[in-house]
């Protein structure tokens, strides 16, 4: 068999490597069509959970960490701050995404590098597979005509430690003009932003959230990018999109790196087992995308900052919220803002969404 994949980022080469590791005799033919010239990153927070690590075999991930991380704070505008524990890591991109690309060749993929693939192209690669996995503006999502929604982002690189280094945090202050915001340790330094498009009044917004989390953003480099989400159509055929360009990124998070892991993952599954034409299916049954979660999350955000007061939030790790806890959380929220079937419901798919959020990825 021959898979061809389109992109040389996180989830293509995740992807021919989770093929192509511990094969026995019957590894898959895989070629990998990349425009760049080399190995290289694009913008991210490069945040990413221990355990989606782990699913790429055979790579030693702790010589590309930035941070380790223990915790993720999710400040609101009004205290409580939630806390859930984890086990994570930032990672230096520009030298894990080469370690990938150089993983992948030893165990026997052929990269093509400046040689990318126009949309029209796409239906002449010979592969049995053929795997989009490049990017946002991704040439295989156009082919099949794929629905995404693109959400702006926009960040900057601060050259000063974060006062925690161990910590993840996440900001909601909609009073504030910030849906969205993030702070997460890069070693001697830290990445800060929040979702929205590149401009003066954003620009400002992310130096005030560096402040406040006691940063020096003097001297701070910015980066925009769009981040695909809401991605419906994985696969027709013998076409099937990951990552970034199956819009797969967390729709409660935005985050990118780990549900494009998981969605490589589950498609070497099927297609060392001969059935990858059963991708849409799984994707469309899988856990990946909280999205009941993010329409609570949303309803929640438009009742304004009072909510997230009102809130009972868990003390413990969201993690760990199982059935009782959240059954827990429905009768706390009675208690506290008497019997309004709607709030009670979206608090408690927020809290099932936060754990999941976490569980697949931030």
């Amino acid at each position: 068999m021959r898979v061809d994949i389109v992109g040389a980022g996180p989830a293509g080469l995740g992807l021919a490597i989770q093929l192509l590791h511990g094969a026995n005799g019957s590894s898959p033919n895989v070629h990998i069509w990349e425009r760049a010239p080399a190995p290289h990153s694009t913008p991210c927070g490069e945040g990413i959970l221990d355990t989606h690590l782990a699913l790429i075999p055979g790579v030693d991930h702790g010589h590309h960490v930035r941070s380790r991380i223990r915790q993720v704070r999710v400040d609101g505008p009004a205290p409580p701050t939630l806390i859930l524990r984890c086990r994570a890591s930032v990672l230096n991109r520009e030298a894990w995404i080469p370690a990938l690309a150089h993983k992948a060749q030893n165990l026997g993929a052929t990269i093509h590098w400046s040689k990318g693939v126009s949309a029209a192209g796409v239906a002449h690669l010979p592969g049995d597979v053929v795997v989009g996995a490049d990017g946002p503006s991704s040439r295989v999502a156009q082919f099949l005509h794929a629905p995404r929604q693109m959400v702006p982002a926009l960040q900057a690189h601060v050259n000063a430690p974060a006062q925690d280094p161990a910590s993840l945090t996440f900001v909601w202050r909609p009073d504030e003009g910030m849906e969205y915001g993030w702070v997460f340790p890069r070693g001697d330094g830290a990445s800060v932003g929040l979702l929205g498009p590149h401009g003066p009044e954003n620009r400002r917004r992310v130096l005030t959230l560096a402040k406040r989390q006691g940063l020096d953003a003097s001297g701070a480099s910015f980066q925009a990018w769009p981040i695909p989400v809401g991605g419906r159509l994985v696969q027709r055929g013998r076409y099937c999109l990951v990552g970034d360009a199956a819009g797969a990124a967390n729709p409660l998070t935005k985050a990118g790196i780990a549900p494009g892991l998981l969605q490589a993952s589950m498609l070497a599954r099927l297609i060392l087992e001969g059935r990858a034409d059963q991708f849409q299916r799984r994707f469309r049954t899988s856990m990946l995308w909280p999205a009941r979660a993010e329409a609570a999350w949303d309803a929640l955000r438009r009742r304004g900052p009072e909510m997230w007061k009102r809130a009972p939030w868990p003390s413990r790790s969201a993690l760990a919220l199982t059935g009782g806890a959240v059954r827990r959380l429905a009768l706390a929220t009675i208690l506290r803002n008497g019997f309004r079937p709607g709030l009670v419901r979206d608090y408690a798919r927020v809290a099932v969404g936060l754990r999941d959020a976490v569980r697949y990825g931030w």
